[in-house]
């Protein structure tokens, strides 16, 4: 039976205040707050159980914050396999503003996790994963981690015949592509620093995309522009995909490329091919987005979504 692994190296607690306006340089009263353990390969985790599918999640985590994630995957079915260490998990920021609907960010690097907790989770993962199974790397390599980290499960999963979807940036996707991912999922920026190309306009992009599958061993390349959609293709053929958002129907945009690169990790399960493979996806990060918190889904609303995804092929 196929299961899907996913890996966080650089897990987060998302502390999420949502007021009526935020001005900079003020005291402003928060109406609502949240402490969410969430991370990309988490976040992946967690949107997967609303579709009804289970995971495996791999964290290297704080000591102090095992419970609280433990305690969350166990909410929603997914199987933990924590590695500790005595550091802390970083902390983010998102401020939501009821009036504009803007969302503000703040993020932290993380502190430095030593290389050893990292080889044992390598371990761990390896006597799990099996033939046939998926395996989610999503986001970036804690400092005090090899850039190289995703390269070398990326080369593991491959000998195990797993296949692998990688969501990263900087030196850790550049690396991780040389080892023959079997999906990559790229922002405007990330694909940007994998080809070479400024994305100014549609031509670029379309080549952007060409460029990402020549990459050797990759069935599949997607590159997400946020509002414009997304570009998406394997070797014999590429599309642009679009969902037309109604106003005011966008309330958090944290977390949607990880609820993507979930419908892409289950479309690629349940045997989808492109271009409703891509279709899968894209609807499940528009879902995403008229939630808030990272990760979370309604399957009818990905059904919803569905209907309203518009799809033509390259030069369409």
């Amino acid at each position: 039976m196929t299961r899907i692994h996913t890996v966080t190296l650089n897990p987060v607690i998302d502390l999420i205040y949502e007021t009526g306006r935020f001005e900079k340089g003020t005291t402003f009263r928060c109406g609502r707050f949240e402490q969410i353990p969430a991370g990309k390969g988490i976040n992946v985790s967690y949107a997967l159980s609303c579709l009804g599918e289970p995971s495996h999640a791999y964290l290297l985590i704080g000591e102090q914050e095992v419970h609280w994630f433990g305690k969350a995957c166990h909410e929603r079915g997914i199987h933990f396999h924590p590695f500790a260490g005595p550091f802390p998990t970083r902390r983010h920021c998102t401020i939501l503003e009821r009036e504009t609907g803007s969302v503000t960010h703040v993020q932290t690097q993380g502190m430095p996790v030593p290389v050893e907790a990292y080889e044992i989770l390598r371990q761990g993962l390896e006597q799990q994963l099996a033939r046939g199974d998926i395996l989610v790397l999503s986001g970036s390599v804690a400092p005090g981690l090899p850039a190289a980290a995703y390269r070398e499960l990326i080369t593991m999963s491959n000998a195990k015949g797993a296949v692998t979807i990688l969501d990263s940036s900087g030196p850790p996707l550049r690396l991780g592509m040389t080892a023959g991912p079997f999906v990559v999922k790229a922002n405007e920026k990330e694909a940007g620093e994998l080809t070479g190309l400024a994305l100014q306009d549609e031509a670029r992009e379309w080549e952007a995309l060409r460029r990402m599958r020549e990459y050797p061993g990759l069935a599949h390349g997607v590159i997400s522009l946020g509002a414009r959609g997304i570009l998406a293709g394997n070797p014999a053929a590429a599309w642009r995909l679009r969902v037309s958002m109604r106003p005011g129907e966008v309330k958090d945009t944290v977390g949607c490329g990880d609820t993507q690169v979930a419908g892409l990790a289950l479309g690629i399960k349940q045997g989808m091919d492109p271009p409703g493979l891509y279709r899968f996806a894209i609807a499940c990060a528009s879902a995403a987005a008229v939630q808030t918190g990272p990760g979370r889904i309604d399957k009818n609303t990905v059904e919803a979504m569905l209907e309203r995804v518009a799809c033509e092929p390259a030069g369409g």
